[in-house]
């Protein structure tokens, strides 16, 4: 196995075992993707993002678009459940999906 087939693999296994810390964690490496934020009335934002930032003092997760002036963002406190699955349709992409309360937050990216 290569080391880019096995850096997919703990990539893999990461994102399959999500939870609050491994999003935390995330923010700490490149991974661009797309996120979109729905209620039950349909997505409410969606954007690519270019970078996953976490500020410490406020426990608050960001994505972040390329020109930084657009964001998703949200207090990690409050989310109620996360998880992470493969793709159905596109089998090299990942989604993690983020309960906040009737809201949920879709995070997407190719790995």
């Amino acid at each position: 196995m290569s080391n880019k087939e096995m850096a997919r693999e703990i990539l893999k296994k990461g994102v399959l075992s999500m939870s609050k810390e491994r999003l935390i964690q995330m923010s700490h490496y490149g991974l661009p993707g797309s996120v979109v934020l729905k209620n039950p009335d349909g997505v409410i934002s969606a954007l690519k993002y270019q970078r996953i930032t976490f500020e410490d003092d406020a426990n608050t997760i960001a994505f972040v678009d390329v020109d930084g002036l657009s964001q998703i963002f949200f207090n990690i406190n409050t989310v109620t459940d996360i998880y992470g699955k493969e793709s159905e349709d596109k089998p090299d992409y990942l989604h993690i999906f983020i309960r906040i309360g009737e809201s949920e937050v879709i995070v997407s990216f190719q790995y």
